[in-house]
């Protein structure tokens, strides 16, 4: 698990990479978080990827997002976010978790459980 991003919000996260382990539906998994936030976010850089693998089947859900992507996300979850600080916020809580040694539990939401 590292990270190389900057703490001051004035400045570009750069690259990142995270991982921990999580509950998801009483399962552990493994998940990692990487990507770019590049300066501008809406060069081609910018990028934030997510994989998902089962502890138990090694079963593996990937999946990369641009920043128009998640902002489309986060709008229709009625709390809308830069692509930047959404990243800054994820990377913050899985530092959280890792830090207080807990396994996070997560929910996979569908495009019909956001739908306005």
């Amino acid at each position: 698990m590292g990270m190389n991003a900057a703490t001051d919000n004035s400045e570009p996260l750069g690259s990142f990479s995270e991982t921990i382990n999580v509950q998801l539906k009483s399962r552990a998994c493994k998940l990692t978080v990487s990507g770019n936030v590049s300066a501008d976010e809406r060069e081609r850089g910018s990028r934030l990827s997510v994989k998902l693998e089962s502890a138990q089947t090694r079963e593996l859900w990937q999946s990369s997002f641009t920043p128009a992507a998640i902002e489309d996300i986060t709008k229709k979850t009625g709390n809308f976010k830069r692509f930047s600080v959404f990243v800054e916020m994820l990377l913050s809580s899985l530092r959280k978790v890792v830090q207080s040694a807990n396994v996070m539990a997560i929910r996979r939401l569908t495009v019909a459980n956001i739908a306005v």
